[in-house]
C-alpha cells in the first residue's frame, strides 16, 4: 500500500541518526546487488503560459520489503 509523505512528515518521523543508519544499510545492499537505484529523471514541458518541471527518483530494497518514489514539481 502506498504511503504519501511530505518533507515535513519525514522530518517529524525520522531523525538524522536513523536516516544515516538506513542509508548505510541501503548502500551496502546496493553494493551487494540486492537493491535498485534508478538514475534521476528530469521532465520539462513548455507552454504558452509557462513551463512545467518534474523530477523523479526511484529505488527499492526488496529484502526489506520497501520501494520508494520521490516526485518533485
Amino acid at each position: 500500500m502506498p504511503l504519501l509523505l511530505t518533507d515535513n512528515n519525514v522530518r517529524e518521523l525520522l531523525d538524522i541518526s536513523d536516516a544515516i543508519e538506513v542509508a548505510e544499510i541501503a548502500l551496502k545492499e546496493y553494493q551487494r546487488g540486492n537493491a535498485e537505484n534508478l538514475p534521476r529523471h528530469h521532465f520539462y514541458a513548455n507552454s504558452g503560459t509557462g513551463a512545467f518541471f518534474m523530477r523523479s527518483f526511484q529505488g527499492a530494497l526488496p529484502a526489506s520489503g520497501v520501494a520508494g518514489l520521490r516526485l518533485t514539481t
